[in-house]
């Protein structure tokens, strides 16, 4: 049966969308999980994308890919009864929102979520509203399946705003939010280079083994709670 997991938050240009990408590429390529992704934010980006990359590929490559499910919020229930018990882990990109019809009774379906926040005042604010929002009208219900939600430093950066996130870090933790020690450094590579759902990330890199470590602590979390 598979661990359903969300990236997501309700901040537009988080990073969610990117960051599952990478790390639902990852896992698959590398760690030979069975993964599935279904693509539920209205942009459909990474069903997009995906058809942008099997342009190059051979048939007998496109055999190799994680499948991408593009469907509509309505959709996600019924898919997700057929699919659960062939995979490992699936991902669910969402709206950018909670106030999307029918979201509710998909975010009861997940079992971990996970919130991208980068340290501006508004997008911190956005982040935590969220969290507490889900906290309160889902994970308290005795009829969800969210074991837990966790959040987590996008786009972090030792050279600037050093003070704030450390000060951020301490008050997160002081007020009982499940921060990640591991970071997603800020770096324009990403999107531009690395935001696939055909290669993955390079391995023994500076610059993407932040990626790793937070895909290492990603299944601990989920480990945890099986």
């Amino acid at each position: 049966m598979a661990n359903i997991i969300s990236i997501t938050t309700q901040k537009g240009g988080a990073g969610k969308t990117t960051i599952t990408a990478i790390v639902s590429t990852i896992i698959h390529n590398y760690l030979n999980f069975k993964v599935a992704v279904v693509d539920a934010d209205f942009q459909k980006s990474l069903s997009f994308l995906r058809k942008i990359e099997e342009k190059n590929l051979s048939d007998e490559k496109k055999k190799d890919l994680y499948p991408i499910y593009s469907v509509d919020m309505n959709e996600v229930t019924s898919l997700l009864s057929k699919i659960k018990k062939e995979y490992d882990l699936i991902f669910i990109d969402l709206p950018g929102s909670i106030e999307v019809e029918g979201i509710g009774e998909v975010l009861s379906q997940i079992n971990h979520i996970f919130t991208p926040i980068y340290p501006d005042n508004i997008n911190v604010r956005s982040a935590l509203a969220f969290i507490n929002a889900i906290e309160n009208k889902f994970i308290k219900s005795e009829l969800t399946q969210t074991k837990s939600i966790h959040s987590f430093f996008n786009r972090y950066s030792t050279h600037k705003n050093k003070f704030y996130f450390t000060k951020l870090e301490q008050t997160l933790k002081e007020n009982n939010y499940n921060l990640m020690n591991s970071k997603i450094f800020e770096s324009v590579v990403f999107d531009r280079d690395f935001r696939s759902t055909v290669s993955a990330l390079p391995v023994n890199n500076e610059t993407t083994e932040h990626f790793f470590d937070f895909v290492k602590e990603l299944l601990k979390v989920i480990k945890s709670y099986n």
